[in-house]
């Protein structure tokens, strides 16, 4: 990258940040000031022009702790209601706007950290983050409550068939058969909510628990807005209980989703980190669950995966905008010391996590039926 470093001191200058100007008298009871000007034209990252006491402007970036003063008024965490973040219209595009960002509540911590890429099928992978916030729960409750009111209407169709004449075709098990349709309605409703109607008609209702989502909880109604949201990306994932990683394809190909994801790897043990990641897979489908839980096969990164991760290289990733890839990796060589070292921390640790993701997610079925059944009895 072509890097200019221009000090300038002048009696009069103006204090320091983007957007600071004045004139020459303005500047004069302030006392000296210089100007660092950076030009990164090679990794794309944004300048902001800095007027002088002078007039005269010049590029500037902030420095981290004069960027941290200028972004911590105005700026709050924000999380996205579970209600919100399932209906299938949200993830039709990339682009937020003033009407995402208003869906947005203020809060203190959010539930989970939304770790996704945009070039993922959004269909897909709506119907698996739907599947993990709720739906699991939702089918296994269903079953297992209809299965038990079939059981309990048996005898009452016993009795009806009885009271009939007994030349007429069996009615006995009608009862039993009214009830598991009306578990199946329970499960055609949750999943209609959110696709055909809106969330709030359905179970989403009765949770409390909120997501953070890039495209709502930034706020997007200026360039200025949004890049400062960006500025926060560690503070939000420091506010999040979990973080769902949402992989498909194209994951480890953006650069912002393995930094998202090596970020809070960093800020937690492996020992939270088991509680803490959740990885919900697009692509481990459920004849491959299937096939695992009967015992036909194992859980295993497929070939794809294990080269990707084994010969990662954050200069391969890309970003949908140039600047944010500039930003991205200066930040990686200020926080990590250098490229090579986060290509190195993300060829190993990021294999193990993907493994044990995996049969987390594989089992994960199973659980929500167990932790179903342990309510009920």
């Amino acid at each position: 990258a072509d890097i200019k470093r221009v000090l300038a001191a002048q009696p009069g200058g103006g204090g320091t940040g983007a957007g600071v100007g004045g004139t020459g008298e303005q500047s004069s009871a302030r006392g000296e000031r210089s100007i660092e000007v950076i030009h990164l034209e090679e990794d794309g990252v944004q300048t902001a022009d800095v007027q002088g006491g002078d007039g005269a402007s010049a590029p500037h970036i902030m420095g981290s702790e004069e960027e941290g003063r200028e972004l911590e008024e105005g700026l709050e965490m924000r999380g996205l209601r579970v209600q919100d973040a399932v209906n299938l219209s949200l993830w039709a595009s990339s682009r937020g706007s003033p009407q995402t960002f208003e869906q947005t509540v203020r809060v203190d911590v959010c539930g989970s950290f939304l770790s996704h890429s945009w070039h993922d099928n959004a269909k897909v992978k709506v119907g698996q983050l739907r599947l993990h916030l709720m739906l699991h729960k939702v089918y296994a409750a269903a079953s297992v409550m209809a299965l038990l009111l079939a059981l309990q209407l048996l005898p009452v169709g016993f009795m009806i068939q009885g009271l009939i004449d007994s030349q007429q075709a069996p009615v006995w098990f009608w009862p039993s058969v009214g009830a598991l349709g009306l578990g199946a309605l329970v499960v055609l409703w949750a999943n209609w909510t959110g696709v055909y109607l809106p969330a709030r008609w359905g179970p989403w209702w009765s949770t409390k628990e909120t997501v953070w989502l890039d495209k709502s909880c930034i706020d997007q109604t200026s360039d200025k807005t949004k890049q400062a949201g960006i500025a926060r990306l560690k503070d939000y994932l420091a506010k999040c209980d979990t973080m769902v990683v949402l992989l498909g394809k194209t994951y480890f190909n953006r650069l912002w989703c393995t930094y998202e994801l090596a970020c809070f790897c960093r800020m937690h043990g492996q020992e939270e980190l088991d509680d803490k990641l959740k990885f919900v897979s697009l692509e481990w489908g459920w004849f491959e669950r299937l096939a695992w839980l009967f015992g036909c096969g194992r859980v295993r990164l497929s070939k794809s995966e294990h080269e990707l991760l084994a010969n990662y290289s954050c200069r391969d990733a890309s970003c949908f905008m140039p600047k944010d890839r500039g930003t991205v990796l200066a930040r990686i060589r200020e926080e990590w010391g250098s490229e090579e070292e986060f290509d190195g921390f993300v060829r190993r640790e990021f294999p193990k996590l993907v493994l044990k993701g995996k049969e987390r997610f594989m089992w994960r079925p199973v659980r929500v039926l167990k932790e179903t059944l342990d309510l009920l009895f």
